[in-house]
């Protein structure tokens, strides 16, 4: 639970069958079946190649440079919960060893951030999910409380608490949680027809031919 001008927020609504079938799917898949939209910039990017997550949103605002809110969330959210960071774009270092080790202790999913992080090679040891814009040297300060629990926008896309976050190595795709279970389905056809075309390109069907696009040649 957070809790925000004193209104309590549950952060997880989203059962652990639905949570299960979207780990087998691709942040690009869901992407398709959200209707394509829901994706975070291409700017942020995962600390490691083998990185992924699949859980519900606990947002975090910190006021630029400052860390006080994302050490506080780091105790606030529940189990499972990955933590979405609107750090303010600020060039200091918002996450780094210390708050992985608190979050992996505290059973947390991942952190996803429009601001930097360090001790990337105490990231990379732990192989906990990390996601940001950036790495800097420079660490934050702890002055301002900032907010917990509130609809916050990271990345371009908007995320309230609860939402679903399912990121790869391709990005980082948000789907509303109350879009959840209509996203999911439409993921698992969009799966099928990917493997499908994949089947039949392996086989040496036209690429053209395949995605219907006529090829016009000069001359």
């Amino acid at each position: 639970m957070s809790q925000t001008g004193g209104v309590h927020i549950k952060a997880m609504s989203i059962s652990k069958e639905i949570l299960e079938q979207y780990r087998a799917l691709r942040a690009s898949t869901v992407y398709e079946g959200a209707g394509k939209c829901g994706d975070m910039g291409s700017e942020i990017r995962p600390v490691g190649e083998d990185t992924r997550i699949v859980a519900p949103a606990f947002t975090v605002r910190c006021w630029p440079g400052d860390g006080s809110a994302m050490m506080r969330a780091v105790d606030e959210a529940e189990r499972g919960a990955v933590l979405v960071i609107d750090a303010g774009s600020s060039h200091s270092a918002t996450w780094g060893g210390g708050a992985t080790l608190a979050a992996i202790h505290r059973g947390l999913a991942g952190v996803v951030s429009n601001g930097s992080v360090r001790d990337v090679e105490q990231i990379h040891a732990s192989r906990f999910p990390v996601f940001c814009t950036g790495i800097s040297v420079r660490g934050g300060v702890r002055n301002h409380r900032g907010w917990t629990g509130i609809p916050i926008a990271v990345g371009g896309a908007v995320i309230h608490p609860g939402d679903l976050i399912v990121a790869d190595i391709d990005g980082v795709v948000v789907v509303p949680q109350e879009r959840a279970e209509e996203t999911l389905l439409n993921a698992l056809k969009r799966k099928a027809h990917e493997e499908e075309s994949d089947r039949r390109l392996a086989e040496g069907t036209s690429y053209s031919v395949l995605t219907g696009i006529k090829l016009t040649l000069p001359g």
